[in-house]
């Protein structure tokens, strides 16, 4: 994951299939979810708060105001079934490799897919 994201190559990033920015002046941003669900379910990606991205791609710092409660309100949403269907974060990350686990009960490869769930209410936000 370091790979992804190097402060001192901040200037050079825009954003692509592995970065996103969000300005989240206004708490954390709805769009942020639709980004988890789609790196969750591609090679991963970096969710960077607190910068914008102008119309020639490049970024700009805008800060953070109340980085601790967005950083709470973030928490407390990823652990929320009714609004993600699984948190993939952890301060530990567990290797788990699920097509290994269905081939041996049989599932054929061209029959697994991969879908990322995110929840908006009763809304339900699908991504392959």
């Amino acid at each position: 994951m370091s790979d992804l994201f190097d402060l001192s190559k901040f200037d050079k990033y825009k954003e692509d299939n592995c970065r996103e920015v969000k300005k989240a002046e206004g708490g954390l941003p709805i769009a942020l979810w639709e980004s988890y669900s789609s790196f969750a379910n591609s090679n991963g990606g970096v969710i960077i708060l607190g910068v914008g991205e102008r119309q020639d791609g490049t970024w700009y710092t805008t800060g953070l105001k109340n980085a601790d409660k967005l950083k709470r309100n973030f928490w407390n949403t990823i652990h929320d079934t009714k609004k993600v269907s699984i948190n993939l974060l952890s301060d530990k990350i567990e290797d788990k490799n699920y097509d290994a686990e269905l081939i041996v009960r049989g599932i054929p490869c061209e029959r697994i897919r991969h879908y990322g769930l995110a929840f908006e209410g009763k809304k339900v936000l699908i991504m392959e």
